[in-house]
């Protein structure tokens, strides 16, 4: 998965959730501002933020290694 890939994930879930954004960041300790942005910007959150608001949400990054 690229970086693209991943934030179109990331905003989708954001998205669908059902809870808005200032919850979100409430819950995730993510500034509002800073999620507005990965949804209406052209802004990527780092790994850790992600998960932070991901977890606020009832989901989990997991990491696997592939092939090279």
């Amino acid at each position: 998965m690229t970086i693209t890939d991943f934030k179109e994930e990331l905003k989708g879930i954001i998205r669908e959730s059902g809870m808005s954004v200032c919850e979100i960041s409430k819950k995730s300790g993510v500034a509002t501002q800073t999620i507005y942005d990965w949804l209406n910007k052209d802004k990527t959150p780092s790994l850790d933020s992600a998960q932070w608001v991901l977890n606020a949400i009832g989901y989990n990054i997991s990491l696997e290694g592939g092939d090279k």
